[in-house]
């Protein structure tokens, strides 16, 4: 579609260029550059198809036929009652370089394009873009900042929003139906210029606007202040959080509360839990677990949580949000710096665009450890959305005394104008680090009016002034302050699950502060107690503390409230090291290391999961994965057109038995697929129930084919296409020892007590059920506190139906009478029964299909586990 000539410095910078036409000769010192049109390539990830072109509305509504419509004809009368409302996860309009999502081979150097395109730029900025293509690929020579590229991305910005979120938004308001979900990777400003532009613009266009934040180790808070905000501005009820994806079975109630902790205190009050499994049989099981369902040993008492996030859901929805400074988004600053080579996949590889990106994370983290909340601005629904009054700027329902200009390289002329307005009006903007460009433009600003700082620390005291929290700087606290009837409430989270902070001091600067009082919310147990403050002209001063990863929750108020009464005297009471213990559920054998003939031909002893790869690669058949077509899929339009042949295959599992248990089960996937032989007997498949999921079936192995010492298991099938292998599973009232790398484990009786040594060193490494133990203990006002979680959580049992979970820091329960036996159970999580059980490094930063398939040195035969098992609790009774 075009072609130049152009010729580059050593920097990779624009000398020169110019159009090749007709017979132009290519002077000496240039090269070529030439502009094609490439469709995606297929790819299984979208079945065999690409991605939808959401940059063009005539696509748009062929997709909307085809989906939402075809809903409408099947269950439309339902719309607006039973199903309320449409959750769409990740649009996006295409990747900006960075080659995220793209199968072709020259993925990095691709940007958007649509039919429609270069029309739709001049419309909006009066030149063509078509002859100035070479300067979206590179900096003019000398240049920091591209207006072509900066004007590039708003245009795709907007077609992305006029042609698919709004014809959207607008069939599902017809429809009556809630628009909700996420956009595609919010995380950073570079993730956003790659692949959506701004994600708040996008936000105006949900009812519940949401976000997805992967991996238990995620802290990049700034992406629910940038959906909060626009909530807030845009009086949208729910900020949804798709969370708790990529976290693995290890998860405990811990890991669960602490990241659904600073979501709930900067916001979100829409859990979107992921995810609940159907089945687990085959890949799915894979699919970025764990499973918030009956598969896990926790989930009857996973209500601990939720009643926990409920509260916090409550206290957040009273009255409005004490909030007064507002910060420009720079992210229009990251269009202006876009060329090529700035982006591997969504992350930055520009110093320059670094240097944006660090800007913006200091700048949130020194407010939000002052103790200051913010909102941020979109430059452009700023435009439309304001109004200035009293002082104070407003961006929809919210207003504010002081706006932060911090990290911007250009900003809109409609903002400086804004703002000229809003200084004139008795407002503060406070500015570091100046724009050098207007709208993308090189331009002389004049920021005489603002208040000039060099430095973050300069910008929290300038909004201090006008801040209601007073405090020292508390690093990693999260601060949520709501004002409801002339009572205060204050959600304070600390998320450092490290660091504890012994003693906090806080002051809540409240008109006439010496009329009110404070009492804590716990919102553990949902009770209102006593707390430690005084008020006085200034406010009111709390005095409190913080555990690892621990909370607080207020509410100051003209009522009377409790006193505060300091902790009880108690004595402590000696536990064995070693106690009596019982199981909820059978132990576990998990044999995955196999033996394997294809077509008669030895082909090694493998875990399984690499079995089935080598399988597939020796006949012909794609790989399953992460990205495979789905199976549903396949099976409709691909397996009944072209049938693979499959071959001939043998899996031999080998275990040891030191002595033959009463009663052992084989547990599967497809048994309809195998057939089963023990030590050269036949084994019936008889189903006799299932294991953990209903997709895994229990066959009796039979007592008879037993032998002490070496024992075999044989699997064989005609694997065809639509099968898989998976892992099979051994369960019964024995113990397990393993052996290092492919030597057989073996069966051993289990131990009459456990201690505190991880359980795959007594007997139990697979076990991942409910553990109790018994402490002999008959008598006392006793409460629990134990030294860490090796687990899910622990519940007390204090007998007479009385139970207290301690779950979260400083795990402990609340003093309780004795009505019997004080027992107390450890309930584990799946983690060393379904795994990853190979991985060199047990613990990864994410889980996904892939964490099970790793090669070379991320790779072990041997099974790594991880450390599960119980730690005696200190029992203290009141004297």
């Amino acid at each position: 579609i075009a072609s130049f000539a152009v010729k580059l410095n050593k920097n990779d910078e624009l000398e020169d260029y110019f159009p090749i036409t007709g017979r132009r000769q290519i002077k000496d010192g240039y090269n070529a550059l030439v502009f094609t049109v490439e469709e995606q390539a297929k790819g299984d990830f979208y079945n065999g198809y690409t991605y939808l072109d959401t940059l063009n509305p005539q696509a748009t509504t062929e997709y909307i036929r085809q989906t939402h419509e075809r809903y409408r004809a099947s269950c439309g009368d339902m719309f607006g009652r039973e199903i309320i409302g449409i959750f769409t996860d990740e649009p996006h309009r295409g990747c900006i370089f960075g080659g995220f999502g793209l199968a072709n081979k020259n993925a990095d150097e691709l940007i958007p394009y649509t039919p429609g395109l270069f029309e739709a730029f001049k419309r909006r900025f009066k030149y063509e873009l078509l002859p100035r293509l070479p300067e979206i690929y590179y900096f003019r020579e000398g240049a920091d900042f591209s207006k072509i590229s900066y004007d590039y991305t708003e245009i795709l910005q907007e077609m992305f929003i006029d042609n698919f979120a709004k014809p959207y938004y607008d069939w599902c308001k017809k429809n009556k139906l809630i628009v909700t979900g996420h956009i595609l990777h919010e995380d950073t400003l570079s993730s956003q210029a790659s692949v959506s532009g701004s994600v708040q613009r996008y936000y105006e266009y949900m009812d519940y606007p949401g976000v997805d934040i992967l991996t238990e180790g995620n802290k990049n808070f700034w992406v629910i202040k940038q959906v909060y905000s626009v909530a807030k501005q845009l009086k949208k009820p729910f900020v949804l959080s798709e969370l708790y994806g990529c976290t693995g079975w290890q998860m405990s109630f811990e890991s669960h509360k602490t990241v659904g902790d600073w979501q709930a205190s900067l916001g979100v009050n829409l859990r979107c839990h992921h995810l609940s499994w159907y089945t687990m049989q085959g890949e799915a099981k894979r699919d970025f677990p764990g499973s918030i369902f009956h598969q896990s040993a926790w989930y009857e008492r996973y209500k601990y949580v939720e009643d926990y996030f409920a509260r916090i859901g409550y206290i957040l929805s009273l009255g409005e949000p004490v909030t007064d400074t507002l910060v420009i988004n720079p992210i229009e600053s990251v269009w202006g710096k876009i060329r090529k080579g700035c982006f591997t996949a969504l992350y930055s590889n520009a110093v320059d665009i670094t240097e944006i990106e660090k800007d913006y994370f200091s700048l949130f983290k020194e407010l939000s450890d002052n103790g200051i909340d913010f909102d941020y601005a979109d430059e452009e629904l700023l435009s439309r959305y304001y109004k200035i009054k009293d002082g104070r700027l407003y961006v929809g329902a919210c207003g504010y005394s002081t706006v932060v200009v911090s990290g911007l390289v250009t900003i809109r002329k409609s903002t400086l104008d804004i703002l000229a307005k809003f200084i004139e009006s008795g407002g503060r903007a406070v500015i570091k680090d100046p724009p050098r460009y207007v709208n993308g433009d090189a331009a002389e600003i004049d920021f005489k009016a603002y208040k000039r700082v060099e430095t973050f620390g300069e910008i929290v005291d300038a909004c201090r002034e006008s801040s209601m929290v007073k405090q020292n700087k508390f690093e990693d606290v999260i601060t949520h302050i709501r004002e409801c009837d002339g009572d205060y409430f204050a959600v304070l989270v600390n998320t450092n699950r490290i660091k504890e902070i012994s003693a906090a001091e806080i002051t809540f600067c409240i008109p006439g502060g010496s009329a009110y009082f404070a009492e804590e919310l716990d919102l553990r147990s949902g009770e209102t107690k006593g707390c430690r403050f005084e008020s006085g002209d200034k406010g009111v001063t709390i005095k409190t503390h913080f555990a690892k990863g621990g909370e607080r929750a207020f509410r100051l108020t003209r009522d009377r409230v409790k006193p505060f009464y300091a902790s009880p005297a108690v004595r402590r009471i000696v536990v064995p090291d070693a106690l009596k213990y019982e199981l909820s559920e059978d132990n576990v054998l998990v044999l995955d290391i196999a033996g394997c003939l294809v077509d008669g031909r030895d082909i090694g002893t493998d875990e399984i999961l690499k079995i089935d790869r080598k399988v597939r690669e020796i006949a012909g058949l794609p790989f399953r994965g992460g990205e495979m077509v789905q199976p549903w899929y396949r099976e409709k339009h691909f397996e009944q057109k072209s049938p693979q042949p499959g071959c001939e295959l043998v899996l031999k599992y080998v275990f040891d038995i030191e002595s033959v248990p009463d009663r052992l089960c084989l547990c599967l996937e497809t048994p309809g697929l195998f057939g089963i032989d023990l030590n050269g007997s036949e084994v019936r498949k008889e189903i006799i129930g299932n294991y953990i999921d209903n997709s895994i079936y229990r066959i009796l192995l039979p007592h008879s084919a037993l032998k002490p010492g070496l024992n075999e298991l044989t699997l064989s099938c005609r694997y065809h296409e639509g099968a898989g292998l998976e892992a099979v599973y051994l369960t019964g009232q024995f113990g397990v020892r393993l052996g290092s790398g492919a030597a057989a484990p073996k069966i051993i009786g289990l131990p009459p007590v456990l201690d505190a040594r991880p359980l795959c060193e007594q007997g139990l490494p697979f076990y991942g059920g409910v553990i109790r133990f018994f402490t002999g203990i008959k008598t006392g006002n006793v409460s629990l506190r134990f030294p860490r979680i090796r687990g899910a959580y622990y519940e007390a049992d204090f007998g007479g139906g009385s139970t207290k979970i301690a779950a979260f820091p400083p795990y402990e329960t609340k003093f309780q009478s004795i009505k019997g036996e004080l027992t107390f159970v450890l309930c584990l999580t799946r983690r060393n029964t379904f795994g990853p059980l190979h991985l060199a490094e047990a613990h990864q930063f994410a889980y996904g299909p892939g964490s099970f398939l790793t090669e070379g040195k991320d790779f072990t035969l041997s099974h790594n586990l991880i450390d599960e098992g119980m730690d005696v609790p200190e029992i203290l009774c009141r004297v």
